[in-house]
């Protein structure tokens, strides 16, 4: 949540309930501060095995209380719990779309994705701003739909369960890929799961690098908003 303004900071509390915050309010916070994962994030460009067949996550010691600690007591490990092996197989189903259209986007010749986010309060969002080229040129999300075309992506990711919101209709999940998952899926993996729930707002945007597979956050991301709103 790089850029925010959170409950309890100068000015919050002023607010009516219809009253947007003003940019200069919100000041910029790195992503591992709020959740998120220590930058350059790093992914794959090959899918992982299908979660239902990689091995459960492995039991995790509790915390060991005070009598544990004063009786020198070994603390037995926790079963991980439903809710834990969800987030984990939601987490590898997430690697897997990535690293597909990883592959994808690069052999239509994209190599890097400017994304950008916001959201606040209870939930966070996240789409394309545009990709390039190896020679730099900019593509918009229909743009990169059309080259997507060209390629098999939207079969495998089909094939694989991995388009739980299709329509349907190539041209319409091409373009929510391009514009919407791709974006979504990496802005996870920076800010991490559930970013924007929380008594804050917040935006900012992102690169990722499909040659290098790394994203980082841009501090000098410009106000440029979606689905919040901001006084400027």
């Amino acid at each position: 949540m790089p850029y925010c303004f959170a409950e309890g900071d100068p000015g919050w509390d002023d607010l009516g309930p219809d009253d947007p915050p003003s940019v200069t309010q919100f000041y910029y916070l790195p992503p591992p501060e709020v959740g998120g994962a220590p930058e350059p994030v790093r992914f794959s460009d090959t899918p992982p095995p299908d979660p239902e067949s990689a091995a459960p996550g492995p039991a995790v010691a509790s915390r060991p209380g005070i009598l544990d600690r004063l009786f020198g007591r070994a603390t037995k490990p926790k079963p991980v719990s439903a809710w834990e092996e969800r987030q984990r197989q939601e987490a590898v189903r997430s690697a897997q779309r990535v690293a597909h259209l990883t592959q994808a986007l690069r052999s239509v010749g994209v190599r890097r994705a400017y994304c950008r986010y916001d959201g606040g309060n209870d939930e966070g969002f996240a789409w394309l701003d545009h990709m390039e080229l190896t020679s730099g040129e900019p593509l918009s999300a229909q743009e990169v739909a059309d080259r997507l075309a060209q390629t098999h992506v939207l079969e495998r990711l089909r094939e694989a369960k991995l388009m739980p919101g299709s329509q349907g209709d190539d041209a319409r999940d091409l373009l929510a890929i391009a514009r919407d998952a791709f974006a979504i899926e990496t802005s996870v993996m920076l800010l991490g799961q559930g970013y924007g729930t929380g008594p804050y707002w917040l935006y900012g945007a992102f690169t990722v690098d499909l040659d290098a597979c790394t994203i980082v956050d841009d501090r000098q991301a410009k106000p440029i908003v979606e689905n919040i709103q901001l006084q400027t």
